[in-house]
């Protein structure tokens, strides 16, 4: 004989979404750049990693562990490659960032036994500079050479160095923001 009366308000649940950060990167052929996934409104939270579309990526495009650790590949030439964390929960949400490849530098002699030359090519507008030394902490830094604007190669002698030595070399390239 008792009776009582409630209103019940559902909510639907939260549109569920992947981000990934940074959604841009610049990375050299053979070196690792860090990814981070994050999903919401789902309660499983992990993703799974591709490369091109490929899981886990390749040789060719580059690899992305399971933790979101991307290697670039090997390469002789600048490239790009769009890395995708995809939800475990929801396979149609996923987000994408895109990566430039940057090919190794070259190095190659001069007339003068104690300075070198070194080409790069960034694939957009950066201040490029040689870091060199007898071993791999280098040590001795050339100026910085700007790249045309949206990128292209830059060449920097590198000199200073004692003859007879082997030297470690390597390009510090800084992009504009």
């Amino acid at each position: 004989t008792k009776s009582a009366i409630a209103t019940v308000t559902v909510n639907p649940p939260a549109a569920a979404a992947v981000t990934i950060s940074p959604t841009t990167a610049f990375v050299g052929a053979g070196q690792v750049q860090q990814f981070m996934a994050t999903v919401t409104g789902e309660s499983a939270t992990t993703v799974t990693w591709s490369v091109n579309g490929t899981a886990g990526g390749n040789s060719t495009v580059g690899t992305i562990d399971a933790n979101g650790n991307y290697t670039a590949p090997a390469s002789t030439q600048n490239g790009a490659a769009m890395v995708t964390a995809t939800s475990t929960a929801d396979t149609t949400k996923s987000a994408s960032a895109s990566v430039g490849i940057i090919a190794n530098g070259v190095v190659t002699t001069t007339n003068n036994v104690q300075v070198a030359s070194y080409t790069i090519n960034p694939p957009a507008t950066a201040n490029v500079s040689i870091q060199f030394g007898p071993d791999t902490t280098y040590g001795l830094n050339t100026w910085q050479q700007p790249t045309a604007s949206g990128g292209g190669p830059v060449t920097i002698l590198v000199a200073g160095m004692k003859m007879n030595t082997p030297y470690h070399m390597r390009a510090k390239v800084m992009f504009a923001r």
